[in-house]
């Protein structure tokens, strides 16, 4: 009658079904188990003995000797509740494990079936860990970005990461936006581990954040709407943005080099 709901509860099937056994008879020995289960369940004794090892390990049966026999007897249905707490936190230590093993399984899954990784993150605890990921390169970041609205939208999280990439001492050559804000913040930016270069803010306007690293691309948008975050990684489009990017580097001004800023024309 109750093996349904025993199993939802997480029992396998026999166990449902000698836990009710258990239940209508009260303290029964081995043997008489075997009988009463045996039009139900196949089992032999051997594994009906394991079958009440699991159920006392679940605290929903205990063993005792009386007159020199091993009886066994259920405990109390309230029991079940911690059988259901229990599984809940199996499957949520489950989920943390999996959420934190999922992106290099993805990883080792692409990389025999060719496809791009790609992963999404929103809001601001997105952005942190869309920038964290980049403090695993072992060699040079490329950055695009807009400073004047790195600043106003995640300045507090792009301070702590740029300090945690000068510790690490992981280098960045960074396309910047020009702009007079641009200029005056950027005078004294982590000059140790930071190389920059400007592009004109009328012909390239941007307002949004990019990273090139160890064969990934990282996207970062900043808006009032929201900030989402995306991490795409392929050897080829890394390959792709890499060789773009060198190309807007030769190009671009050198900050240490700079001419008079112009707010109505292209330089």
């Amino acid at each position: 009658m109750y093996e349904k709901i025993l199993q939802e509860i997480g029992l396998n099937k026999k166990e449902a079904i000698v836990y009710q056994t258990l239940l209508e008879t009260g303290p029964i020995e081995a043997r008489e188990i075997l009988k009463k289960v045996a039009q139900k369940i196949s089992t032999t004794r051997s594994n009906l003995y394991n079958i009440l090892a699991a159920l006392k390990e679940k605290k929903l049966a205990t063993e005792k000797v009386k007159k020199g026999k091993n009886l066994f007897e259920a405990e109390s249905p309230t029991k079940l509740l911690k059988v259901i707490e229990e599984s809940v936190s199996k499957t949520n230590q489950a989920q943390q494990n999996l959420a934190m093993a999922l992106p290099e399984l993805t990883s080792l899954y692409n990389l025999t079936t060719q496809k791009p990784v790609v992963q999404f993150y929103e809001g601001i605890e997105g952005v942190k860990k869309v920038l964290a990921d980049s403090l695993t390169s072992k060699n040079i970041v490329y950055t695009y970005a807009d400073m004047e609205a790195v600043v106003k939208y995640i300045d507090k999280v792009n301070q702590e990461y740029a300090k945690e990439r000068d510790r690490l001492g992981i280098q960045k050559k960074a396309v910047i936006i020009d702009s007079k804000f641009s200029r005056n913040y950027l005078k004294n930016y982590h000059q140790e581990t930071t190389d920059i270069r400007l592009i004109d803010h009328l012909l390239y306007p941007i307002k949004s954040l990019m990273e090139i690293y160890e064969g990934k691309i990282s996207y970062i948008t900043l808006s009032e709407k929201g900030m989402i975050g995306v991490i795409i990684e392929d050897p080829n489009i890394y390959q792709l943005n890499k060789s773009i990017f060198e190309y807007v580097w030769a190009t671009a001004k050198d900050f240490d080099h700079l001419p008079p800023f112009s707010s109505s024309k292209a330089q």
